[in-house]
């Protein structure tokens, strides 16, 4: 299998393509994975090897084969074909363990695709076989599908699956393995739903924000014009087009010139003398004589399934046979001194360089305060979008009253109040993860992570500070650009239907999913040919009752002994939008706070009580608490409810002054969620669980006709409704 380096256009393509990384993985959580993203993930301060041009060698990519890895590669020396992605950061550490942290890329074919290629590598040649995926907290290997013959129909569902992003990378890769490969879902359920629903609010305003950021920056770019010199105004220019990811193969020479030109001390900036190290071997390297050197090694040790850099870095040719390959030579040399940079330290010291060299440009402190004041509210701008890097946060931190003035003037105060509320759970949930990596029995062993680049940071620190070897891949883009729309539907998406999960990438480790997608590919010839309804029907399929109607519309029996009115009255109240009886929810805050942890129960509470105006909750805080009963959940305000705190009052006060004061209504209704308060009459008492916001106003206005909400045939109907709407296993559960 011959191998093409294809070394050049170096400059225009790296740099180009690392900044299109920036634009596309610069701050994107995967909040599903998703989050979130992402919001788009990993920053260029992150990215190096997308940025650094110098380093583009091409190989095609490896078939996975069953046959154990080879025992000579060490995973210290793995390496990526170029074509799929780059190994940007190395760290051998004092544990044997190795931990391999692939970047993802939301919403992107071309990284998912490339994704699914990096991890057929690692299991065929290296023989990991289990990943940490952000974005769930359920595991699967795909066993039904997985045990599927390799088919055309197999192939064309899968991937119509991944283009619509319903499945990653990491999923298609486990599908198609030649050998079982685990994923396992490294988040908290509640934390990611917490991230997840900030994030949604985020969706609804964002049309707003963004206007408020280009009003702000036109005045800004206004103050430029009218301030800065004219040197400094075309620098300035050069480096947002840079930041922005346009001409950006031109700036950091032309910025290293411009030093030069103002006599800017750069010298110690170790990493930035590495780089020019780099580039100036690499120009004495000709490339269509390395090309035929690296196809005749990659013939020679074909049968060890490696390619052109792993063969290097694993020493397989013997250094006498080497002295026949002079390129080859240059090149290993190219390698050595590659591996001497540190991504994140080499941004930071570019970084430097761009405001040493503004120093010079500056010809009043007019300017320099222009310019402060512009680089704040760039930051700002990346946090209010939802692409921020954990280094514009403590940028932010470290310069927060000027720039909270700033942004307050721009009328982006709360914009920027959500985001940060964002980004701090965000960081909860990489605590989250690494824990997990390193508790979790099932992920003991080299194995692989997969997670939006943010979240690096958050886990390359704490794992090396134990020992664990560790490795930073990121994939490669090509020149597609992320499906952000796409990105937005998957992240914010309630589907109608059997398919409502409270969540999206959780999705795919349901055993439905795996039932259901086995079940349908040998279908899609004859009974299900339309690969649209091939797709809803794996979306939509339950187990034991085999796929869902497409239809959100709810129809026909529900398998209950109720009568066919009835069961149709049920359904009507349980698809009520607004209440005809004022009810009053009284329950104390540890309860709700606990039951808002839940992610069916935290999106009934915001689709189903806080959205109606008839509806008073009553929130009974503790005086006694540790903590300040003054600070109320975010989850528990806003909406057109009535919410109330009441410190210090008991259930049975709560009660009594309730029932006082509705007393001349003439129908109301009370529901306590307490598990060991007694109902009365007029009161209802509900268990603390995820559904009962969805049953709360059917069943007290069903008890007013009689009709008992406890009885076995009600509940045979709530749990088919649940299972429609919330396909989830907590749910099924409680219901």
């Amino acid at each position: 299998m011959g191998s093409q380096p294809q070394k050049s256009r170096f400059f225009n393509l790296f740099i180009s393509n690392g900044l299109k990384l920036y634009k596309t993985m610069s701050g994107c959580l995967a909040i599903s994975d998703g989050l979130y993203f992402a919001a788009m993930m990993t920053a260029y301060r992150h990215s190096f090897w997308a940025l650094l041009l110098l380093m583009t060698l091409s190989f095609p990519p490896f078939l996975g084969l069953a046959e154990p890895p080879i025992p000579q590669a060490a995973i210290k020396d793995l390496a990526i074909p170029a074509s799929l992605g780059k190994v940007e950061y190395r760290s051998a550490g004092t544990n044997s363990r190795w931990v391999i942290h692939i970047q993802d890329v939301h919403a992107h074919l071309g990284a998912q695709e490339n994704i699914a290629a990096i991890i057929e590598h690692l299991n065929g040649v290296y023989g990991l076989k289990t990943i940490a995926l952000e974005g769930g907290w359920s595991e699967t290997s795909f066993p039904k599908t997985w045990a599927l013959p390799q088919s055309r129909e197999k192939q064309i569902l899968v991937r119509a699956l991944l283009e619509d992003d319903y499945i990653t990378g990491p999923a298609y890769a486990s599908i198609f393995s030649p050998v079982p490969i685990n994923l396992v879902g490294i988040e908290d359920e509640a934390l990611y739903e917490e991230n997840r629903q900030i994030y949604v609010k985020h969706l609804q305003v964002r049309e707003e924000t963004e206007k408020k950021i280009k009003s702000f920056e036109q005045i800004i770019a206004g103050q430029k014009s009218s301030t800065f010199n004219p040197e400094l105004q075309n620098f300035d220019k050069s480096l947002a087009d840079y930041r922005e990811g346009k001409k950006a193969e031109k700036f950091i020479p032309a910025l290293l010139a411009l030093a030069d030109q103002k006599k800017v001390e750069l010298s110690d900036l170790d990493q930035v003398e590495i780089f020019k190290k780099i580039f100036a071997i690499e120009k004495t390297i000709r490339e269509d004589k390395l090309e035929g050197e690296a196809k005749r090694l990659e013939e020679a040790y074909k049968h060890k399934r490696l390619n052109f850099e792993e063969i290097l870095r694993n020493r397989i040719a013997p250094e006498e046979k080497l002295a026949f390959y002079p390129e080859v030579q240059k090149y290993i040399e190219l390698l050595k001194i590659q591996d001497q940079l540190k991504p994140k330290i080499l941004f930071e010291q570019i970084e430097e360089a761009i405001r040493r060299v503004k120093e010079k440009l500056f010809v009043s402190a007019e300017e320099k305060a222009l310019d402060d004041k512009s680089e704040r509210f760039s930051i700002a701008k990346r946090i209010l979008i939802f692409q921020a890097t954990p280094d514009d946060l403590k940028k932010y931190e470290a310069q927060k009253e000027t720039s909270d003035f700033e942004i307050a003037e721009g009328g982006l105060t709360e914009d920027l109040t959500l985001a940060l509320d964002f980004y701090r759970v965000a960081k909860k949930r990489d605590r989250i993860f690494f824990d997990k990596i390193m508790t979790d029995k099932r992920l003991e062993g080299n194995m692989i992570a997969v997670t939006g680049g943010f979240h690096t940071e958050g886990l390359s620190e704490p794992l090396i500070a134990q020992g664990i070897s560790y490795m930073v891949i990121t994939p490669d883009l090509g020149k597609e650009q992320p499906d952000e729309k796409l990105y937005f539907e998957r992240l914010s998406e309630n589907p109608a239907g059997a398919q409502a999960l409270s969540e999206v990438r959780n999705r795919f480790f349901q055993k439905d999913f795996d039932q259901g997608l086995a079940e349908i590919i040998p279908k899609t010839t004859h009974e299900i040919p339309n690969i649209l309804d091939a797709k809803r029907a794996v979306l939509s399929y339950r187990i034991n009752t085999g796929p869902a109607l497409a239809s959100s519309e709810m129809r026909g029996d529900f398998n209950s002994r109720l009568p066919a009115e009835q069961q149709a009255a049920v359904l009507d109240y349980f698809k009520m939008q607004t209440g005809k009886i004022p009810i009053t929810i009284i329950i104390k805050r540890s309860e709700l706070r606990e039951l808002l942890k839940d992610p069916v129960a935290l999106t009934l509470w915001e689709e189903k009580i806080k959205p109606q105006r008839e509806n008073t909750v009553i929130v009974l805080s503790d005086r006694t608490r540790t903590d300040d009963p003054e600070q109320v959940l975010d989850a528990e305000m806003g909406g057109r409810a009535v919410i109330k705190r009441l410190i210090g009052t008991t259930l049975d006060q709560a009660v009594r002054q309730e029932k006082a004061r509705q007393g001349g209504v003439r129908k109301f209704a009370i529901a306590v969620i307490d598990p060991n308060f007694q109902p009365t009459e007029g009161l209802w008492v509900f268990k603390p669980h995820a559904v009962v916001f969805l049953v709360l106003r059917p069943f007290i206005e069903y008890g007013a006709t009689g009709i008992s909400p406890f009885t076995d045939e009600v509940m045979a109907i709530v749990r088919d409704i649940v299972r429609t709407f919330y396909q989830e296993k907590g749910t099924l559960r409680s219901a």
